[in-house]
């Protein structure tokens, strides 16, 4: 790892304890965000915003002054857990698509779930002839009432998520 990356490693991390009490207060009545911007691949500038239920995750890649923006939904109020969520989605190794309405989820739902990162507090198949499957998930201390339909042999779709 070269000793920039490092510098830009310490000081996203530095910046994310920084808005530490806005991410927690955020989450008591929305999904926060952290809107950033890295310049010149050292300076970081972090802010925090409130979707009330929304999940963004963006990307919008250096312009002409070498700028790269994000955003990022900070759902899990422990610093290192969301410092390292939001170097993997910096560097390209998660995708951007998240758990929202029309999202197709595939396999087993239950791991599909877990690999997003959500907890399974209770699951139940509404209808199992319609294929409806109905489940509690959390995020860190958010939690979300999700309600799936099935799409095709190991495939569903989300047709609905509320915050609870």
């Amino acid at each position: 790892m070269a000793v920039t990356e490092q510098r830009l490693r310490r000081a996203l991390f530095e910046a994310i304890k920084k808005i530490r009490d806005d991410v927690r207060e955020g989450a008591s009545y929305g999904v926060p965000h952290i809107f950033g911007e890295i310049r010149g691949g050292e300076e970081i500038e972090v802010a925090v915003t409130v979707l009330e239920k929304d999940w963004l995750k963006v990307i919008i890649p250096p312009d002409g002054d070498g700028t790269l923006r994000f955003i990022y939904p900070a759902d899990d109020t422990d610093d290192a857990r969301l410092f390292m969520d939001l170097w993997r989605f910096l560097k390209g190794k998660e995708k951007g698509d998240v758990l929202k309405p029309g999202v197709r989820v595939k396999g087993n739902i239950e791991d599909a779930l877990r690999r997003m990162g959500f907890t399974i507090l209770w699951m139940n198949r509404r209808d199992e002839l319609s294929g409806y499957v109905q489940a509690w998930i959390k995020k860190g201390p958010l939690r979300y009432s999700v309600l799936l339909r099935k799409a095709g042999e190991d495939e569903f779709t989300v047709v609905e998520l509320k915050r609870v």
